[in-house]
């Protein structure tokens, strides 16, 4: 049985040859344009390497999916052995150009995909020809590349509620978010930061409640859905805060105190609070750094100050103490002082003044580590002031996960 079965097996492969031989011998010019436009998407999307296509029989396809005639690059091998992203790209590709079909549905559009492909795709299905489009594409994704490259006005964000579902779109204030944090519209909680530095902050709560063995706060912000937009600076926060709750999500805003409102951003403020908006904020005239240095216990004090001399140097730190104390401090007897004193409300000042003058710590990974390693860990210690910086912990971090 043995060399009959291998007798068997090699004359198949060889009838499998002679027809593929004869299929590939014999021209068929009606199907070569069809050959010219597949392989001109493939140089056009990157798929394949290969520089001609043909038509082949692909008798390996026979009885499993019914093909037998199939593309195949120059050396023969039929392009379905391509990668699952490969594959759906071509297609895509080709049923945009030659469907007479006004609707083309694509569930998951990012599935396989590289981002440069994700691009590419888009531009293909026509996503930068708005003015005189030939088909309409309806299409999911979870992708933020996808979102990143889209206009605002082709988003549509689906969901549903108590067996209902609604479709909203962004508005138009937040085309540049689309383009900054993409990932945001994909999250299911906003809390829009002032700037850079609480970015870093919300992060750090993110890390540290993710370590804690309490389930209350399992897997930190990140698997809750929580967002935290840069909002590029005071002056953007509520209007971008506004845009995202307009667009249907829970909204939050994280800001300083140190800039007085506009009528017309009190105005923005008022409206955002009505509306269920929460806003987290440092005491007025009071920035993070300020807010920082005066309201953490002696040791988280001296703790930053070794993490700013880390950053920096201890040469740095001590020229830009003596600049902005007029002379009155220089780096050793700050230091000298607050080992024997404690840190006194003068030191507080000079040393958030400093740091937000400086920009000792403006870096997101900065105040991560910041955040998770030192504030957070001991923030029941934080009694200083009325404990204000351990009720806007609490508070943020409650309305965070719940």
């Amino acid at each position: 049985n043995g060399p009959a079965f291998h007798y068997s097996a090699f004359g198949q492969a060889q009838v499998r040859q002679a027809a593929r031989d004869t299929f590939s011998a014999t021209p068929r010019p009606e199907i070569a344009p069809l050959l010219a436009l597949a392989a001109e998407q493939c140089r056009l999307l990157a798929i394949s390497t290969t520089t001609t296509l043909k038509a082949g029989l692909d008798v390996d396809a026979i009885g499993t999916n019914g093909n037998v005639v199939a593309l195949h690059d120059e050396n023969g091998v039929p392009l379905r052995t391509m990668g699952t992203g490969s594959t759906r790209l071509l297609v895509s590709a080709l049923l945009s150009k030659v469907s007479d079909q006004p609707l083309a549905l694509i569930d998951e559009l990012e599935y396989g995909l590289e981002p440069f492909r994700i691009i590419r795709l888009l531009h293909t299905l026509g996503s930068k020809n708005s003015l005189n489009p030939s088909q309409q594409v309806f299409f999911t994704t979870h992708s933020s590349v996808v979102i990143r490259e889209l206009d605002v006005a082709q988003l549509w964000i689906v969901r549903r509620a108590s067996q209902m579902i609604s479709l909203l779109q962004p508005g138009v204030d937040l085309q540049g978010t689309t383009r900054a944090y993409p990932e945001a519209f994909l999250g299911k909680k906003i809390l829009v930061c002032e700037g850079a530095s609480e970015v870093g902050i919300v992060r750090g709560m993110d890390l540290y409640l993710n370590r804690l063995t309490d389930p209350a706060y399992a897997g930190g912000l990140a698997l809750r859905g929580v967002i935290p937009v840069d909002a590029g600076g005071f002056d953007k926060v509520h209007r971008i805060a506004l845009a995202f709750q307009s667009a249907g999500y829970p909204t939050a805003i994280f800001r300083d105190s140190d800039k007085a409102p506009t009528p017309a951003q009190s105005t923005m403020d008022s409206t955002f609070i009505r509306q269920d908006g929460a806003v987290f904020a440092w005491p007025d005239g009071q920035h993070l750094e300020s807010g920082l240095f005066e309201h953490v216990t002696d040791d988280m004090v001296r703790q930053l100050l070794e993490y700013a001399k880390e950053l920096r140097t201890p040469e740095s730190i001590d020229v830009d103490l003596r600049s902005f104390s007029q002379g009155s401090y220089d780096l050793k007897k700050l230091e000298d002082e607050m080992l024997l004193e404690g840190s006194s409300s003068a030191h507080r000042a000079l040393l958030g003044l400093t740091a937000n003058k400086r920009e000792w710590f403006k870096r997101i990974t900065s105040y991560e580590h910041i955040a998770a390693d030192i504030v957070l860990p001991g923030w029941s210690l934080c009694t200083r002031n009325a404990e204000y910086l351990k009720s806007l912990l609490i508070n943020m971090t409650q309305w965070c996960v719940n």
